[in-house]
């Protein structure tokens, strides 16, 4: 049998060997100089832009080094593990092991061991280089826990693992390369491929596992991870045990050949049990999911009683609560109710339901209670409950309209991978949110045959908690301590839902205008206190001024006593609802903010207060610290909680928020908390309505650097919007990730439409007028609708119907913008005239932005010019001549299409000097003319890049596997960002205002090369005779080679016209082109095809193909 002895001699012996073996000393030191690297840039030194998300939570630093060091000791293992069999006098003392009494096992599990001990060396190492940078360079505390756990979670697992498996494969194959190739493919194929398959099962390295530690709540959910990571230990000691088994050597012990093989089976069919047990719980749930959603459509027809108040007596006893509900509930449709339909989590049990004077029979279907009360209840009649129910809080039940894969979809960020959390019940730490259904709410919420539809009602609350009293209880309304650990809530105003949360918080508060604003965060999570140091006399103007400022752009205002910060587990997730802005994590008064804040980066005030001293030696401007520490806190409230963009080192320039703290804006607090304007035909209309009044604070783009996008979101959704309905659109589970740039595409052009149908002062005069006398209503679309006929005499519900169903798009045709002053009574004034055609035979809208004054791209928003919009509405097949007198000479035209085909959707018109034109007469309006933009003039012959005549060639020369890796990247997309830093090596589309185009403006362009690229344009001529030949050359900067290539593209291009027979070379100087056509010489051609080409020989950066014209001569 097995020598505890022995085992402990061979593991020595093979410890000392590995420590003195130079290939393990160069792939260590490797590892920690890698390692020390990662952490001196990330965590110790300011070398560019270090995001706040890398280095925030204290679990970061070691999580992060053992998650490196885990990936490079797997290929390291491989080799060592290989090496076990392979008899080398020279490296090892392994023939005189073989020749000494001890049995296989006494080997192999040594040999094991041995290697584990240096391993775990190399671990306790990089923990202490972790822990160096921890103490004394980096900006957070210490998590002793996360030192303790990464090495049994991540490094132990994967090691045995990796160990078995190698031991197994060389004992089969006993080729020590062979095992060394077919380890490291699985390693490849594991990392890249197979660890986010299958729920995670595959990931035995745990790259992508979710392991980082919070300070609330630990890592989440131990459990799956315990049950993960023990798979791959159960499956790695039976390869430990199969090698036994299977080494080539006289065994010394029969009964250690038996404890062996039962070893093997057993630890074998362990690892496969519990991958079965980790796969069927995921499973498991994804089929309760799918029953849940089946009952929601089965029931979703069901009356629907409204609950007008709601008073909750709630205690929280560990993992566990235990509630009271006390429900008066109304009927408000003109049929009696026989039974109340109602959603509650699944793991809280009902013990008893109490109606008016006796006990209600109830059932419990999943997710939905439903009672049946003593008698139906009546039209308008009203009715009292009294609902008591206990147990866990199940995460399952939540967010039942994202799609599995979104919600499978790992939450990670950098190397970092965190488990998804929904609601939290912990003996220190309670988050419950509306979507936990952690109390009794009206209907069955959800219906997956009609996703755009989501029932809501405002209720008025009152909660009463009872937890320990060394928790703060924090939920909406003004808390009133009755006793120690016993707190009352209860908000002013209806609310669409009530959020709980408990935790051992401090507090930070100070009231502005009557509203009390406060901060709750873990001790020693306040990292913003040393950063705002000298403005605690300045906090409240800068709340004031940033809300005044967005609250002037909305015309809204906060209805709220108080806004209450809150950081929760960075676990803590919420996902875009299809029919609403709001989120989780913005509740009514609250806001959940991730621990620490490490998922917004205005909230790294370090790294702001380094960038704006950069810039401020750059300038060679004088800030103080208060100054600097002002500019801070002021970008930091706009980019996170009002506008998204903040104000960043530029002295006012807009610089966008991360896509992370879209999660966090109070618009909701402002309209989709406050009002309640339901409706089943028309679903979405709320969610149109907040989407339009959310972008009415948020700054316009400025537009320099559309070029380099290439398709937007918002430009994908029209597209989209080309082939199939709004509706079809919001009901497709693959359009999901789009569904917000969707409605709010749509949102816009609703009521966009509607004003310039009946004017934008009187609709906005209406809305907020209906707003105002509806706040904290229940109120029924339908009757906004009425409002809207009576008022206007417009039948809004028709247009409405239309909307959701229609499969057309307006299309537009403008002509040359003319632009000049004029004499108007004496003064000067600037005149901007053009024609637009819609193309289409439905309505469509434009809105003209004409940005005056200013000096262009500047640092302030907008370039520090005013501006000035006028709105147009197109019938179908309609031509307008459009004229607009501004009093300040206009730099710049914007015309936004809105959802249309037109590529981009946004056009920007630079005007430039605007020359004095004493024979014209002023034209401000518009006025429809039977006369058509035209796209050619009389006689010539276009073809554009978008026509079926223009057609790139290219020689093929990268390998097959260049392609291989390539072809995602370079080929989903359409259209392109203009790179012309790194143009590609292929012909490229992309997408710009300056590009010639009808509906789609757009150009290919290519990498200079040698001539192997070229792009052909071919056009049928109808007769014989001399045509000029133009190309079009687009409005471009920074194309060109010399120092002045901001100012004008450098180069030449090489054009190769083909005409009767012949080719001949043009060549066409940028240096000397103009903006827009450029003759290329006049050619005879004879009847029939005429071709010309370009060619991507160049001295320029990048070679641009657009469009070519013929003109008969």
């Amino acid at each position: 049998m097995l020598s505890l002895i022995n085992i402990w001699n061979v593991a020595r012996v093979e410890a000392k060997t590995l420590w003195r073996s130079w290939f393990f000393r160069v792939f260590a030191g490797l590892a920690l100089a890698l390692i020390v690297a990662f952490d001196v840039v990330v965590f110790a030194l300011h070398l560019g832009e270090r995001p706040w998300a890398w280095r925030g939570i204290p679990s970061s630093l070691p999580y992060s080094n053992l998650l490196l060091l885990n990936v490079v000791q797997a290929v390291i293992a491989v080799f060592l593990a290989s090496d076990f069999l392979k008899r080398d006098r020279r490296l090892d003392t392994t023939e005189v092991i073989y020749m000494r009494s001890m049995t296989n096992g006494d080997y192999v599990l040594g040999k094991t061991l041995g290697i584990l001990l240096v391993f775990l060396g190399l671990n306790l190492v990089v923990l202490a280089v972790a822990l160096v940078f921890n103490v004394f360079f980096a900006d957070i505390p210490v998590c002793g826990p996360a030192y303790a756990w990464y090495p049994i979670l991540l490094g132990l697992p994967t090691l045995v693992f990796i160990l078995g498996l190698s031991f197994v494969i060389m004992t089969l194959i006993q080729n020590q390369p062979v095992t060394f190739v077919i380890l490291i493919g699985y390693i490849a194929i594991t990392l890249l491929y197979l660890s986010r398959k299958l729920f995670g099962v595959f990931d035995y390295i745990g790259f992508y596992l979710p392991l980082l530690y919070s300070d609330f709540v630990g890592f989440g959910d131990l459990e799956p991870i315990l049950l993960q990571r023990s798979i791959y230990f159960c499956l790695g000691l039976s390869g430990v045990f199969a090698a036994v088994v299977g080494l080539r050597r006289l065994p010394q012990s029969v009964a250690m050949q038996v404890v062996a093989r039962i070893a093997v089976v057993a630890f074998a069919a362990a690892g496969i049990g519990l991958g079965a047990t980790f796969v069927g719980q995921n499973l498991g749930e994804q089929r309760t999911r799918a029953h849940a959603l089946e009952l929601n459509r089965k029931f979703s027809g069901a009356p629907l009683v409204w609950v007008e108040r709601l008073g909750l007596n709630i205690q929280a006893q560990g993992k566990q609560i235990a509630a009271e509900a006390r429900l008066r509930v109304r009927n408000p449709a003109d049929q009696p109710v026989s039974e109340y339909l109602f959603r509650l989590n699944p793991g809280l049990h009902v013990t008893s339901v109490e109606g008016r004077n006796a006990a209600y029979e109830f059932a419990r279907e999943l997710h939905l209670l439903r009672i049946r009360p003593d008698r139906p209840l009546l039209p308008g009649e009203t009715d009292s409950l009294a609902i008591r129910y206990s147990g866990r809080v199940e995460q399952w039940p939540c967010f039942l309209d994202v799609p599995d894969d979104q919600l499978r979809s790992p939450h990670r960020f950098f190397l970092y991978t965190v488990q998804k959390g929904y609601a939290f019940v912990r003996p220190n730490f309670v988050l419950l949110t509306p979507e936990a259904m952690w109390y009794p709410q009206a209907g069955v919420g959800f219906d997956a045959s009609l996703p755009e539809y989501f029932p809501r009602q405002l209720v008025q609350f009152e909660l009463t908690v009872r937890a320990d009293s060394s928790l703060m209880a924090i939920s909406q309304g003004d808390p009133k301590r009755l006793s120690p650990g016993v707190v009352r809530f209860v908000p002013e105003r209806p609310l669409p839902g009530i959020t709980l949360v408990l935790a051992p918080y401090r507090t930070a508060s100070v009231t502005v205008d009557s509203v009390e604003y406060s901060l709750a965060y873990l001790p020693g999570h306040d990292y913003f206190r040393r950063h705002l140091t000298q403005i605690a006399d300045t906090v409240a103007a800068v709340i004031r001024d940033e809300r005044e400022r967005y609250e002037a752009d909305l015309g809204l205002y906060y209805p709220y006593r108080r806004l209450r910060l809150v950081e929760v587990p960075i676990q803590f997730v919420a996902y875009p609802r299809l029919w609403t802005l709001a989120r989780e994590t913005v509740q009514p008064e609250i806001v959940l903010f991730p621990e620490k804040a490490v998922l917004v980066a205005s909230a790294d005030f370090e790294e702001f207060r380094r960038r704006i001293l950069r810039f401020r030696r750059f300038r060679e401007i004088t800030l103080t610290e208060k100054e600097i520490q002002t500019r801070a806190f002021s970008s930091f409230l706009r980019a996170t909680f009002l506008s998204g963009v903040g104000g960043g080192p530029g002295f006012g320039r807009p610089v966008a928020s991360d896509p992370f703290a879209e999660a966090y804006r109070i618009f909701p607090n402002y309209l989709s908390y406050t009002h309640n304007l339901h409706s089943r035909r028309w679903p979405v209309f709320q969610a149109a309505l907040e989407a339009y009044f959310a972008s009415l604070a948020v700054p316009p783009e400025a537009g320099a650097f559309r070029i380099l996008e290439g398709i937007t979101e918002e430009e994908k959704v029209h597209i989209a919007l080309t082939e199939r309905t709004f509706l079809e659109l919001l009901r497709d589970p693959s359009f999901r990730a789009s569904v917000p740039y969707l409605i709010k595409e749509e949102g816009e052009h609703l009521l966009y439409v509607l004003m310039s149908r009946i004017g934008p002062d009187a609709l906005m005069d209406l809305l907020y007028d209906y707003l105002d006398r509806n706040a904290f209503k229940n109120v029924e679309l339908e009757d906004f609708v009425a409002e809207l006929r009576r008022r206007f005499g417009f039948e809004f519900g028709a247009f409405l119907d239309n909307w959701l169903v229609s499969r057309k798009l307006p299309a537009y045709l403008f002509s040359p913008i003319e632009s000049y002053s004029v004499l108007d009574e004496g003064y000067t004034r600037y005149q901007v005239r053009f024609k637009a055609t819609n193309l289409e035979e439905v309505d469509g809208v434009l809105r003209l932005s004409f940005r005056t004054g200013g000096r262009g791209f500047g640092f302030g928003p907008m370039g520090g010019g005013q501006e000035v919009e006028r709105l147009v509405y197109l019938k179908g097949g309609e031509t307008k001549e459009i004229g607009v007198v501004l009093d300040d000479q206009p730099r710049m035209m914007t015309v936004k299409t809105f959802v249309s085909r037109n590529l981009p959707s946004t056009l920007m018109f630079p005007l430039g000097d605007l020359p004095l034109n004493e024979k014209a007469l002023p034209f401000d309006g518009e006025r429809v003319t039977g006369d058509p933009v035209q796209p050619n003039l009389p006689g010539e012959i276009v073809v554009d890049n978008e026509d079926p005549g223009f057609r790139v060639e290219e020689t093929q020369t990268a390998s097959l596997v260049r392609r291989l890796l390539r072809r995602r990247a370079s080929e989903e997309e359409k259209y392109v960002g203009m790179r012309f830093w790194n143009p590609p090596a292929n012909w490229k589309a992309t997408i710009d205002a300056n590009y010639f185009g009808r509906i789609v403006r757009s150009a290919h362009f290519v990498r200079s090369g040698t001539g192997d690229k070229v792009a052909a344009w071919m056009a049928q001529l109808p007769e014989n005779g001399y045509y000029e030949v133009y190309t079009y050359v687009p409005r471009m900067r920074g194309f060109g080679r010399g120092p002045r290539e901001r100012e004008r593209p450098r180069g030449k291009y090489h054009f190769r016209v083909y005409h009767a027979g012949e080719a001949e070379e043009v060549i066409l100087d940028l240096g000397q082109a103009e903006e827009g056509w450029n003759s290329l010489g006049s050619f005879y051609f004879t009847a029939g095809e005429a071709r010309v080409e370009l060619s991507n020989e160049s001295d320029a950066r990048v070679v641009v193909a657009d469009a070519v014209k013929w003109v008969r001569r």
